[in-house]
């Protein structure tokens, strides 16, 4: 008879257990339905929005502004790359080859697209290749004239 009533006692400890797991599992989708009430909510608001334009006029000239100053920062730089070696010297690039057709530029701090890649003297270039040679052995890197 006790080896019976062991076997009811583990067989309702088992229930127990099982009627547990299910409670907690309906008050995990009880909280999900109030998370799903809040969000229609906050949906049906967003539906019901209307845009409304500012009456303000939107002044473009700082636009115009900042657009003029980019380009002159750029051609500052040109000139500055231009004065500070002289005519006779070559430019030359670092090219990541994965795609010959269009090679990925290495720029002094990351890679660029194509024109986008630091300018350096021929001396530079081999300096700066052996550098990234060393951080990435594996990759097709070549030292191109611009």
């Amino acid at each position: 008879m006790t080896s019976l009533s062991s076997e009811l006692e583990k067989r309702l400890r088992q229930l127990e257990n099982e009627q547990n797991n299910q409670n907690k599992s309906l008050n995990d989708l009880s909280d999900f339905e109030s998370v799903v009430v809040r969000l229609a909510e906050k949906l049906k608001e967003i539906d019901n929005y209307e845009f409304k334009p500012s009456p303000q006029q939107t002044d473009f000239t700082q636009l115009r502004d900042t657009k003029e100053i980019e380009r002159l920062e750029k051609e500052l730089v040109g000139i500055d790359e231009k004065t500070s070696t002289s005519s006779a010297t070559s430019r030359y690039i670092i090219g990541l080859m994965f795609n010959p057709k269009s090679p990925i530029e290495w720029s002094g701090t990351g890679w660029k697209n194509k024109g986008g890649g630091m300018p350096y003297t021929s001396e530079q270039a081999q300096q700066v290749f052996k550098k990234l040679k060393k951080q990435w052995p594996n990759y097709p890197l070549k030292i191109l004239k611009r």
